[in-house]
């Protein structure tokens, strides 16, 4: 959910959700680059009003901006609202703020997430949540991300089986022997950055397996999904994989 906006007196430039009788539940959403900007505009990526219930898991909320507030997410209520819950996300680099909760009524739950500057009220302390390429919109978490294997398995939809690239939503991206899901939209896997054999390392080993399914496509009998390593995926094993490959050469946990 991108590239949304309203301008003066708007509410919500990715989402605005009004007097929902039921929860609204986002899985494994990316929202960014959306806006509220105008007069008396609020909640950049979402806005949650009145009795409206919004629940959050395995999303990344980023980028996003707002006159009024809320960049990231903007909550309001006038009378007693659900329990509202975040799990397992990442708000990060919203203006003017991540979150604006807005009301004496309704409770955020911040559940095994990441909101940058602290919750409830800023800390001061921001932790680089290493995305590969945030100015090109690559949201997925580079090898030294503090947010690998950092949430927990039991918040987790049962119907979110993978990440926002098709692949398996819950690996063990740390290999330290344990499977824990990754904050955010993308779950880090080695073999996204090729670790094809499965090693938790990038060798010869990997080598092999990437020149079976050298310049395949998506169409050709052969072709290896795991070794679409480039950002865009574009459904070609090319010389854009290569360099990705080669940039993680003998480089291990």
């Amino acid at each position: 959910i991108s590239e949304n906006s309203v301008g003066d007196w708007g509410m919500g430039g990715g989402i605005y959700c009004d007097y929902s009788e039921t929860d609204i539940t986002l899985r494994g959403c990316l929202i960014a680059n959306n806006t509220a900007l105008g007069y008396d505009s609020s909640g950049g990526g979402i806005y949650c009003d009145y009795e409206s219930v919004l629940n959050v898991f395995n999303c990344t909320i980023v980028d996003n901006n707002a006159t009024d507030g809320g960049g990231g997410i903007y909550f309001y209520s006038y009378k007693e609202s659900p329990l509202r819950i975040i799990g397992n996300s990442i708000i990060w680099g919203n203006s003017p703020d991540q979150i604006n909760n807005n009301t004496d009524y309704g409770y955020v739950a911040i559940l095994f997430s990441y909101i940058q500057g602290g919750w409830p009220f800023p800390s001061g302390i921001d932790i680089d949540p290493c995305f590969a390429d945030p100015d090109s919109d690559n949201f997925r978490l580079l090898r030294n991300s503090p947010f690998i294997d950092a949430g927990n398995n039991s918040l987790v939809p049962i119907e979110l089986t993978e990440d926002l690239d098709g692949k398996e939503r819950i690996v063990d991206g740390d290999c330290n022997g344990t499977e824990i899901v990754d904050l955010g939209v993308y779950e880090f896997s080695y073999v996204s950055l090729g670790d094809f054999a499965g090693g938790c390392d990038v060798n010869f080993d990997d080598f092999v397996v990437f020149a079976l399914t050298w310049f395949l496509d998506d169409q050709d009998a052969g072709y290896n999904a795991d070794c679409d390593i480039s950002f865009p995926i574009d459904g070609v094993i090319d010389e854009n994989d290569l360099q990705v490959f080669v940039d993680n050469w003998l480089l291990n946990k």
